[in-house]
């Protein structure tokens, strides 16, 4: 039998959030969760944190949509190029030193 670790502290650990760690593994429900961290030996956060952590996800997402489809119709393009002169640089010719022959 195996030591069960907290879900909390692994997270910690690799510095990420509960939020990024159900992206990543594609996690939806907390069942989902239940399963995941029954293979892998750790002891799951409570329900409620899973639900604070997955709702304000999912609002946020549907907030981006909505801003996206608004940009989309009404914004138009920005010139991204940089500014420079009107004319191009003159490119300088390399000089070669003639070398001269003395007569001696």
């Amino acid at each position: 039998m195996r030591i069960k670790i907290n879900l909390d502290y692994v997270l910690q650990k690799n510095n990420m959030t509960l939020t990024s760690f159900l992206e990543e593994t594609g996690i939806t429900t907390y069942n989902q969760l239940l399963q995941h961290c029954d293979e892998n030996n750790f002891n799951p956060v409570e329900e409620s944190v899973f639900n604070s952590s997955v709702k304000p996800a999912k609002l946020a997402e549907k907030k981006e949509k909505v801003a996206d489809e608004s940009q989309q119709t009404t914004a138009p393009k920005k010139n991204t190029r940089r500014s420079t002169s009107s004319t191009p640089a003159k490119k300088r010719s390399r000089s070669r030193a003639k070398k001269t022959q003395t007569a001696q």
